[in-house]
């Protein structure tokens, strides 16, 4: 919890509001989870001329959790942006940063590379100390694919969340828990039932989403065969779209790493 009397109290203070946000969220999709409001189908495609095991949606993502993450967002990019401009403070007045043309220029940082780092518009404003320490939480810095950074991720869903809510949805579908009626159609016996799968892991699933092809071992089963399916499938939700769709837990890893930068900042302001 932020104390008023510590140099980040604004930042952190939005830090402890996004956690709050990301526990709401949690309790959230849990409680949407418990609804069953997907599952999986063994149909019949005439234009294919074969079965397909396709994701159904019977309830779409609360446009509330949406709107959730789209704060959780905000706080967390307001955390590091506050925290700029109070190091920015030490090298001109906030009168003068308050300028029209001056104050947005002031903002964290989030870079691809040294060369993007060093042409950043804050770069001037900051004092050799704290731009260091801003240097190194880059995430070039780091040894991972840059496109996967939590900070790219946030910088992408706090610009996409000013413009559009964030997209609620479903991925990583797990099968295990489910079984086929007839029993001589069975997911773990492949001589029975033979599944080529045809959703990428990870991605997205929309209503209708075919996640495999069946082909039904022996004799050929007739398009009028109906297959029950016992059981309920595991999904994940997924929030955005693309390559910035993510899980819950990626906003976790985005709040541990501002938590870490403003802990790095925290020591070039005067208590």
């Amino acid at each position: 919890m932020a104390s008023d009397s510590k140099p980040l109290a604004g930042p952190l203070a939005k830090l402890d509001r996004a956690r709050e946000h990301l526990e709401s969220l949690d309790a959230g999709c849990e409680a949407f989870l418990e609804g069953d409001p997907y599952y999986v189908a063994v149909e019949f495609d005439s234009d294919a001329g074969c079965h397909f095991l396709r994701f159904r949606v019977r309830e779409q993502v609360p446009l509330r959790l949406s709107v959730i993450v789209g704060d959780i967002v905000h706080n967390l990019r307001s955390a590091l942006d506050q925290a700029t401009w109070l190091l920015a403070g030490q090298t001109k007045s906030f009168a003068e940063l308050n300028k029209p043309g001056v104050r947005e220029r002031i903002s964290f940082p989030i870079t691809r590379s040294r060369p993007e780092f060093e042409a950043h518009k804050v770069i001037p404003f900051l004092q050799p100390a704290p731009l260091s320490t801003v240097a190194v939480m880059q995430p070039y810095e780091l040894d991972r694919p840059v496109q996967h950074h939590p900070l790219i991720l946030l910088n992408e869903l706090w610009n996409t969340d000013k413009h559009r809510t964030v997209h609620g949805g479903f991925a990583a579908v797990d099968l295990a828990p489910i079984s086929f009626q007839p029993a001589a159609v069975h997911i773990e016996a492949f001589e029975d039932l033979q599944t080529e799968w045809l959703h990428p892991p990870g991605e997205g699933m929309e209503d209708g989403t075919n996640i495999a092809r069946v082909r039904f071992g022996g004799a050929a089963a007739p398009p009028a065969a109906k297959v029950d399916v016992k059981g309920k499938p595991t999904a994940q939700m997924m929030f955005g779209s693309g390559q910035i769709a993510f899980y819950p837990r990626t906003l976790d890893l985005m709040a541990g790493f501002v938590d870490t930068i403003l802990a790095a900042l925290a020591v070039h302001l005067d208590p």
